[in-house]
């Protein structure tokens, strides 16, 4: 599902995310942003969604992780309901893709 991709969202619930890496790691593409989507705290590690992207995609994919954030909600998303997301990234220049890539503003 992911070959050719520009962008892989990682909108898995935070519980399963990490046996999704651990499972599908081999499988995701090499440069290009993996943007992880989940909110919350892994129960046992305590760990945010995007420290644990970060202990299982280490290396080769760890420049290309960004989060991305806020105050949406899947319904208002779905009826086509504006919202406003933070994209975040050690590389500020990966946050600007990630944003380009995601944004749809209409005039």
């Amino acid at each position: 599902a992911v070959q050719g991709a520009e962008i892989v969202l990682l909108a898995i619930p935070t519980q399963f995310l990490r046996a999704f890496l651990e499972t599908n790691r081999s499988t995701l593409p090499v440069g290009v942003p993996l943007v992880v989507c989940a909110k919350g705290i892994e129960v046992g590690s305590l760990q945010s969604p995007f420290q644990i992207a970060r202990d299982e995609l280490p290396g080769k994919y760890s420049k290309f992780m960004a989060v991305i954030s806020g105050p949406s909600f899947a319904k208002e998303i779905a009826e086509n309901q504006p919202t406003m997301l933070t994209c975040a990234a050690e590389d500020p220049e990966l946050s600007n893709i990630v944003q380009r890539k995601l944004s749809c503003i209409k005039a």
